[in-house]
């Protein structure tokens, strides 16, 4: 399905009703908007039913610590739909967000930030719904 739109001078869209109606967007509905660096194309996900979850992890600069974090994800079956990952100049903590999908995820979302922190690269975990 596709449609043209046009943005106005505040940056808004109208997303068609019937694109609305097919991916339950309504009303307070938040999205996530992807950027396809080789493709440039946009891409919008409905974040709905309480399955699609943000994560901030503050993890070490250490070798391995990413890998933790993934490993950890993959066995809980956390699905990464987008992340993004930042360095602090001088300080021995980076930054990591995730958009997840928890609708497989083993156990309750709860579950997966108590499992995140009990590694030992992990300083902090926040998880937004």
């Amino acid at each position: 399905m596709e449609s043209l739109v046009r943005v106005d001078s505040k940056g808004r869209m109208l997303i068609p009703s019937s694109m609305r109606k097919k991916l339950r967007i309504n009303n307070g509905t938040e999205l996530v908007l992807m950027h396809g660096k080789e493709d440039n194309l946009l891409r919008i996900m409905p974040l709905s039913n309480g399955k699609i979850v943000k994560c901030s992890v503050s993890v070490s600069n250490s070798p391995g610590s990413l890998s933790s974090v993934m490993e950890m994800l993959e066995m809980l079956n956390a699905g990464v739909m987008m992340s993004e990952s930042r360095k602090f100049m001088g300080k021995d903590v980076s930054e990591w967000t995730f958009i997840l999908d928890v609708s497989k995820l083993s156990g309750q979302p709860e579950a997966l930030e108590e499992k995140l922190s009990m590694l030992e690269c992990v300083k902090s975990v926040d998880i937004a719904r």
